[in-house]
């Protein structure tokens, strides 16, 4: 049930992600939020918590998977 309650904000955020290229800015290794903002020219603060949100256990495929990306705080 929570998955049909919470399918909503993920999809929301997997498209967020491919439309800031998220996965592209960190091929070439980990990168924080400011750094990915710079690139993308988007909001460093929602580039954060995009990031944080896409490397959530609810996102899917990432769940039990090393960090992809690099705290800046």
């Amino acid at each position: 049930m929570l998955d049909l309650l919470t399918g909503g904000w993920v999809a929301q955020t997997l498209r967020a992600t491919a439309e800031l290229n998220i996965a592209d800015h960190l091929a070439d290794g980990p990168a924080t939020a400011e750094q990915v903002a710079e690139r993308e020219g988007s909001d460093p603060r929602t580039t954060y918590r995009l990031m944080r949100a896409a490397s959530s256990p609810a996102s899917g495929p990432a769940r039990g998977s090393p960090k992809w990306w690099r705290r800046s705080r």
